[in-house]
């Protein structure tokens, strides 16, 4: 989400109760709990309505989103690229990062890495194909700290607070 957000930046969330096209949403990623996702909105679909242009149809309704860093909406990133054996993880150790039981996200490229029944990895994009459903959103970003600001000054912890 960058140049708007960074890693470390503290992010202050409202709820969800008004969410526009142009909000900055925090969600879990195909209602994941251990897998969130902070992207902006920038549509809402119907069940049935494309989900863009020449788009394939909306399984359900909800937002299409879309990383302010990334070249396309979360929707349309992240077709299956095929496999990836462990030299993969090996030269990628310091992006990927394990979200789930044999799941793992790549930090760098936003690809979610699913490990198959034949111990090989496939991966695929954050919401490919399918809108964030309303119920998995947690928040909207109403207010960001950047990380370094002299907002925030971390201290050691004293021992016995």
């Amino acid at each position: 989400m960058s140049p708007d957000l960074n890693p470390g930046d503290l992010v202050v969330l409202e709820n969800t109760s008004n969410i526009s096209t142009g909000d900055i949403i925090l969600y879990n990623e195909y209602g994941y709990t251990d897998i969130h996702i902070l992207h902006r909105v920038i549509d809402y679909v119907q069940k049935n309505e494309p989900m863009w242009e020449g788009g394939p149809r909306a399984p359900f309704a909800g937002y299409i989103t879309k990383g302010d860093h990334n070249e396309v909406i979360d929707q349309m990133a992240g077709q299956t690229l095929g496999m990836a054996n462990m030299s993969y993880f090996d030269q990628h150790r310091d992006d990927i990062m394990r979200v789930g039981d044999d799941v793992y996200l790549d930090n760098n490229t936003d690809l979610l890495l699913y490990q198959t029944e034949n111990g090989t990895y496939v991966g695929d994009g954050i919401s490919y194909l399918v809108p964030v459903k309303r119920e998995w959103v947690v928040g909207v970003a109403k207010n960001v700290i950047p990380y370094g600001s002299d907002w925030i000054t971390l201290s050691p912890q004293v021992p016995g607070v």
